[in-house]
This record gives structure tokens, sequence and C-alpha cells, in this order.
């Protein structure tokens, strides 16, 4: 399997960022989701938002290489999808990209708002570079609708390659899948 993307297929590498990048985000949502429903009193009310804080710093360092692989590597050939569907794909990966960017910010900004620094793992302390005390429930509320809507586009994304692989018998879905052969 080639690590970098070919004409025909993405490579390893991609594949990895992608689908990697694609299940912590739903993990994220479904974390943070969890959390509006502890109470004081559970042994996760500490923990859990911990956790999430910690995996949104370790997207701070895996989406910018994402982001920063996808622009270097050739894209495979999408000459046989029609021209508004290059079209709205693009646009959906400018949304993505944007949700996941504003996602990380909105994240450290309310992990940070008190002035209190965020802790990776319990390993690395990152002091709060603003404090925005005043803005962190306005600051939740954006990060809370950005969620609900990268969700939504992620869900639009997938629709779009079951689409291309049950209806248009195309290889779209096929070049994304891990250990699968393209011709």
């Amino acid at each position: 399997m080639n690590l970098k993307d070919t004409e025909k297929k993405y490579g390893a590498f991609s594949k990895l960022l992608h689908w990697g990048v694609a299940l912590t985000i739903v993990g994220m949502f479904a974390l943070g989701y969890w959390m509006r429903t502890l109470d004081y009193y559970s042994k996760w009310y500490m923990k859990a938002p911990h956790i999430h804080e910690s995996v949104g710093l370790l997207l701070f360092i895996v989406v910018p290489i994402f982001l920063f692989w996808r622009l270097k590597n050739q894209n495979p050939d999408d000459s046989y999808l029609k021209p508004y569907e290059k079209l709205t794909s693009g646009l959906m990966k400018i949304a993505l990209y944007v949700l996941m960017i504003a996602l990380l910010i909105s994240g450290y900004l309310i992990s940070t708002a008190g002035d209190t620094p965020v802790a990776l793992f319990n390993w690395i302390e990152l002091p709060a570079l603003i404090t925005v005390n005043e803005s962190k429930v306005l600051i939740g509320n954006i990060h809370q609708y950005m969620a609900y809507f990268i969700i939504l586009l992620a869900i639009i994304h997938a629709l779009a390659a079951f689409k291309h692989h049950f209806i248009d018998k195309d290889k779209t879905l096929s070049r994304m899948l891990p250990f699968v052969k393209i011709k």
C-alpha cells in the first residue's frame, strides 16, 4: 500500500488521517454530549472534561498535519464527477476543515477561560493565552452548535459517499476505505 496518494486512490497516510480524525471527532461529540448529562457527584464530572480537553489538544497537533498533507498531496482523479458534485465536494471539505479548526480554537478558549491552563493528560500544561471569562458561556454555546453542525456535515459526507458507492457505482468510497484494492 502506498503511503502517498496516487491518481487512482488515497494513500495509507491519508486514509489513516481521514479515519482517525473522523472517528475522533465522532467520539469527541459523543463524549461532549454525555458530559452535559453528568451531575456534580458523578465520578466522571471532572474526568470526562479532562479527557475531552486532552484529546482536543492532540487534535491541535493532528489536524494541521492532516490539512498540510491534504494540500501537499495530489488528489485522486475525480474527472468522472459531475461539475456540481465537484463543487459540493469541495465546499463540504472546506466547511469540515473550517469547523475542525474553529472547534479546536473555541474548545481551547472554553478550557482556559478563567486564566486556567489546560493539561494534556496531566503531562504538559498549556497556559491560557487570553482571558475570556465573561464570554465563556457564549463561546461554549458556539462550540456546542458547531459540534452539532460538523456531525451533520459528516453524516451528509458519509451519505454522499454511500450514494457514489451504491447508486453511481463509482470508486469514490472505495478509494478512501482501508484495505480495499482499487484496479
